[in-house]
């Protein structure tokens, strides 16, 4: 079986820390590989246009150890480690400098494999994106912490996390993608409470502190600055709460950094950083514009009813009376969920 396969390898932190997000951030988010266009494989790069195209074309993150750029490339010893099966977005060429960037929404850990004989020239230091041969492993469903135990020996003083953000019931999520900006975000809706989940994976001895930290408000969570996690694999929940917004709708976000030592950060380590976008309520601010209607209506029927004010009412103005409440309704609904308007 032959699969687009997209590499990053341990020679810079840029790339490593593009393995730990890709390791980390939940399914369904999109994350952004880069590459120089003599980095790609000919029968990928005399194609983009094929893999742009392909409403669904599938691809395999690997992790390419080894490649250490003080090595001439043939002395270097490449053991490539299949991460996470992705679907590629978007490919986009810049002039300005000249890269070509590759979107790719992450999807389930991999239990695929490389055949790298006879196609060693497919991989790193030669060529970072490729079409290549792969098998299935036997030992099937790969799960997160497998993933970690197989790439966590290139992470230096970094523990890991698996992140995902529930509905107050408990059910997951979805990211979704702007397509204008490419990127990944949560639509959340204000004066509301969601769960955000975290596995944990503790690689390093004696740096078991773990901190979560958001934009400020209207944005809480149920967590200290904090949290000492103690076990080598845990998972947690914090409550993540949204207060009354001031706008239509307001960019904030979720940082989570696993490596602490003594509550202080530990140099190098990454973050793992969630865009949230906080929205009003289409349905909350329906109901306050149906239930100011009814309070509005309230007097205006005592009036209606009253035939020595504006004598008999006929039948045919109630119609007329249904269409202002409902548009009446709307309108205040619709001021409130745009400007605040109460």
């Amino acid at each position: 079986m032959e699969k687009l396969i997209l590499f990053s390898s341990d020679s810079h932190d840029l790339y490593i820390e593009d393995i730990f997000r890709a390791v980390c951030l939940p399914e369904g988010y999109v994350i952004h590989f880069r590459y120089e266009p003599g980095n790609i494989g000919e029968r990928v790069l005399s194609n983009l246009r094929r893999f742009q195209d392909y409403p669904d074309c599938n691809g395999l993150v690997v992790f390419a150890v080894g490649n250490d750029s003080k090595l001439p490339e043939a002395e270097r010893k490449i053991l490539p480690i299949p991460v996470r099966n992705v679907r590629v977005l978007k490919i986009m060429k810049t002039p300005e400098t000249g890269l070509i960037h590759f979107y790719l929404m992450l999807k389930d850990f991999s239990n695929l494999e490389l055949v790298v004989e006879g196609q060693g020239k497919c991989i790193p230091p030669y060529n970072y994106v490729s079409l290549m041969n792969v098998n299935v492993r036997d030992k099937g469903e790969t799960l997160w912490m497998n993933v970690v135990d197989d790439v966590r020996r290139s992470f230096k003083n970094q523990n890991f996390v698996s992140v995902k953000i529930l509905s107050s019931t408990g059910d997951e999520i979805e990211p979704k993608y702007d397509s204008k900006t490419h990127e990944s975000f949560y639509d959340l809706k204000s004066e509301t409470s969601y769960l955000l989940d975290v596995a944990y994976y503790q690689c390093e001895p004696g740096r078991d502190v773990m901190a979560v930290k958001v934009g400020g408000p209207p944005l809480s969570i149920d967590s200290s600055d904090s949290e000492r996690m103690g076990n080598v694999r845990d998972n947690r929940r914090f409550g993540l709460n949204i207060g009354e917004i001031g706008a239509k709708e307001i960019t904030t976000f979720v940082k989570i950094t696993p490596t602490l030592s003594k509550e202080i950060v530990v140099a190098d380590s990454f973050e793992i950083s969630l865009k949230l976008k906080l929205t009003r309520s289409y349905w909350k601010s329906l109901r306050f514009g149906l239930l100011s209607s009814i309070l509005l209506a309230i007097p205006a029927m005592k009036v209606i009813k009253d035939d020595s004010l504006l004598g008999k009412f006929d039948w045919y103005v109630w119609p007329i009376c249904g269409v202002l409440f409902v548009s009446t309704s709307l309108v205040i609904g619709e001021l409130h969920r745009l400007f605040n308007k109460k």
